[in-house]
């Protein structure tokens, strides 16, 4: 049965390109208007960030906290959704996607290691190797997406057990470490956005691995300027039932302003949308109340 209408990010594993490394006089002169020098040295900048120390030891704390209070926290539902971020975590970092764009940038050197990335590059990836790479990064941003859905999600209910006096300490830490998470998160997201707006349009300049009568794999790896968009909006709508949700897509979603969100706590409190305001809450810490309630911010002054 032909796979060919389902794209390449869908998939768990799909099949690396035969061909990923070409010499650069393989690239096509009629793209002039790309800067190639600028694009590799954007790339440069892009691959350090993908490093991620900080997000991976939150990981660490979130893991630790879990395997420390599992027995304690198995009756009760609201831990579930700390386990069920685990679970999505642990599928990102099976994707790699670190490795995968410093394969891709290593390409250009046709080396082994980073530290052998110098001076004049002389290879260019394939075409298929660069669609290889943005749909990996659609895979990557589709788990995060879920993952601060689920991690505000988790944060409002560690609220709630804390306003009932219910494991209190335990609470401050979770809160800490879910709220962190969300931050990083959100920021990985924007970098690896870049990522695909940046090898999206240079990709048409490179050349296919593929030989004219050679079979292709049937795969979908088409990556169009609005894929990208496109891939989480679907993705979002499948797990949700909304096509958009406030600090992960929100186009369409103004967040008030803190005079308007004071205006309405004080004239109808019962109206408050918590859900609403958890993003503004989570990101930006709002106004000197709300700065109160972020706990990730109250734990890192400590």
């Amino acid at each position: 049965m032909s796979t060919i209408n389902s794209p390449a990010y869908t998939m768990l594993n799909p099949p690396l390109p035969t061909v990923t490394v070409l010499p650069n006089n393989r690239i096509d002169k009629k793209k002039s208007t790309i800067n190639h020098n600028k694009n590799v040295k954007r790339l440069t900048d892009l691959v350090k960030l993908m490093e991620k120390k900080k997000f991976w030891v939150e990981v660490a704390v979130l893991d630790r906290l879990h395997y420390k209070y599992t027995n304690a926290q198995r009756s009760f539902p609201r831990f579930r959704i700390v386990a069920q971020a685990r679970q999505l975590i642990k599928r990102l970092k099976v994707l790699k996607i670190d490795k995968v764009l410093t394969q891709f940038y290593l390409t250009f050197w046709n080396v082994k290691t980073l530290e052998k990335c110098q001076g004049p590059w002389n290879y260019i990836p394939t075409k298929e190797f660069a669609e290889y790479t943005m749909q990996r990064i659609i895979s990557a941003t589709l788990i995060l997406d879920k993952l601060q859905a689920m991690l505000m999600k988790a944060f409002n209910e560690q609220t709630k057990t804390l306003k009932m006096g219910h494991w209190g300490a335990l609470m401050l830490v979770y809160m800490g470490t879910t709220s962190r998470l969300y931050r990083l998160s959100h920021t990985w997201v924007n970098e690896l956005q870049q990522c695909y707006d940046l090898i999206q349009p240079w990709h048409l300049a490179f050349a296919s691995g593929y030989k004219a009568k050679q079979p292709k794999p049937d795969i979908n790896q088409t990556c169009l300027p609005s894929t990208f968009t496109n891939a989480r909006q679907e993705s979002l709508e499948s797990w949700s039932d909304h096509t958009q949700i406030p600090g992960i897509m929100q186009t369409m979603i103004l967040t008030p302003t803190k005079s308007i969100v004071k205006t309405q706590s004080i004239s109808s409190p019962k109206k408050t949308n918590s859900n609403t305001l958890l993003p503004t809450m989570m990101m930006d810490g709002g106004n000197e109340e709300d700065e109160l309630l972020d706990f990730g911010e109250v734990i890192e002054r400590v």
